[in-house]
């Protein structure tokens, strides 16, 4: 069983190893200027992954990173496997969260204090756990949700300004601090992302362009948010190079997955706590 993998600019904390050790025997490491986190699996062969409990994960990343494209490859990934699975997103989720969704995405930046809009999005991630999430759990079924708590974390954290102990404390309270088991964070230049999200919104006409409109420097603090998440919490992020082509990052994704339940994942359930 072998998992290689190639990291740029690897964050010392991580140690010699980094975050995929153990049966990922083969780590290769590289120093650049740049961002301080980035893993691209280059080769994979003969692991075993199939998940043996109902699994969390959610997919991060700055807007145009390809979240949405990589949390479908996911699902159908394990759902090839077998695996029942329930593909939802943040915010909605739920029929109220859908309907906050709205509320949150579209209109004026000026439409919302910070704090309205942080306790609109916990809003509708309490409707979202106790109403989706919790009970797919229940029945065995695994999740794969286009964004979670650490969106809330990078935007309404870094890129708002509202302190990070407050909002994990709100989360600890309103939802029971539940956490995924793996979160893949598609890293991409902001420049790059923003271009390609509003082209987007340009070409289905929907009004969420709300966090589009914001700066480079909101967005900015935003990808260093999901990039010091996964330095702090290394045993359950995994981040991506999300530049490449769209093949590349599936596989890349999908062959980082494998390798993280093959190594960590089996005999896990979901997580509690930070």
């Amino acid at each position: 069983m072998r998992c290689s993998v190639w990291a740029t600019a690897w964050p010392a904390s991580f140690g010699e190893a980094g975050p995929l050790h153990g049966a990922c025997r083969r780590v290769a490491l590289r120093r650049r200027l740049g961002p301080p986190l980035v893993i691209e699996v280059v080769r994979f062969a003969g692991v075993r992954a199939d998940p043996v409990r109902p699994a969390f994960l959610a997919v991060e990343g700055i807007d145009g990173c390809g979240k949405t494209g990589i949390s479908r490859s996911i699902s159908q990934h394990f759902e090839d496997r077998g695996v029942e699975v329930v593909a939802t997103r943040e915010p909605g989720g739920s029929p109220a969260g859908e309907q906050i969704r709205h509320l949150i995405l579209s209109g004026s930046d000026a439409s919302w204090d910070p704090y309205s809009e942080l306790l609109l999005m916990t809003a509708a991630r309490v409707e979202h756990v106790k109403r989706i999430i919790l009970p797919a759990l229940a029945r065995g079924e695994t999740i794969v949700s286009d964004r979670y708590v650490g969106s809330t974390v990078a935007y309404q954290g870094a890129g708002r300004g509202i302190p990070q102990e407050f909002i994990l404390e709100l989360h600890r309270t309103a939802v029971g601090d539940l956490w995924p088991d793996l979160t893949i964070v598609l890293d991409l230049e902001v420049e790059i992302g923003l271009a390609r999200s509003r082209r987007r919104l340009q070409t289905i006409s929907a009004d969420e362009g709300r966090f589009e409109s914001l700066d480079v420097g909101f967005h900015g603090r935003v990808r260093r948010s999901f990039l010091h998440q996964a330095a702090i919490h290394p045993d359950r992020h995994v981040v991506i190079d999300a530049s490449r082509s769209p093949d590349d990052v599936r596989r890349a994704t999908l062959a980082a997955i494998d390798c993280w339940f093959a190594t960590r994942g089996a005999n896990r359930g979901y997580v509690q706590g930070v």
